[in-house]
């Protein structure tokens, strides 16, 4: 779509470079442009913006907080029990009720295993961290709540806007 000044308003590309032969005459106002984008544009807000879809989105986020959570505390209980192993596997050593290749090996296991579970462990608490939703949530509402305010576009929303009607004429 081009717009045409002395039109104020748009026109089909394919006919404005190559004419009658190539497309036919699609034509639209710029104000017409303006009120179908800006209808679009508080419709998709209400849709998005009721309080269901809001809701149903927080809770989706708890409940995904909570798991993660008791990922956290199960990956805890297995280190403490890794690290009641690793105190178990001395005193056998100590004790001299296993030799000390064997005492290496376990504690080899032993930490590759914690070191696994170390990993882990962070990447969930970074994904806790980074995954302030919640404010994000708050963020969302806020814009969707000024797009059901505006009564008028500008023309950088306009002409991000057409690309997704050219289609429809």
């Amino acid at each position: 779509m081009w717009y045409r000044q002395n039109r104020k308003g748009y026109i089909c590309g394919g006919y404005g470079s190559h004419g009658s032969k190539k497309c036919s005459h699609h034509a639209i106002k710029e104000s017409d442009l303006k009120s179908i984008i800006l209808s679009d544009l508080k419709k998709y807000a209400r849709e998005i913006s009721k309080e269901g879809l809001i809701k149903k989105l927080e809770q989706q986020t708890v409940r995904a907080e909570k798991t993660t959570n008791k990922k956290l505390a199960n990956i805890e209980r297995e280190m403490k029990r890794l690290v009641e192993r690793k105190s178990k596997f001395l005193n056998l050593l100590a004790n001299e009720i296993i030799t000390k290749a064997d005492y290496q090996r376990a504690i080899e296991e032993i930490n590759r295993e914690l070191k696994r579970l170390s990993a882990q462990k962070t990447e969930l608490q970074h994904s806790l961290e980074s995954k302030n939703i919640h404010e994000e949530i708050a963020k969302l509402k806020a814009e969707l709540d000024k797009y059901l305010l505006f009564n008028d576009l500008t023309e950088e929303m306009l002409h991000r806007f057409v690309r997704t009607r050219v289609r429809q004429f």
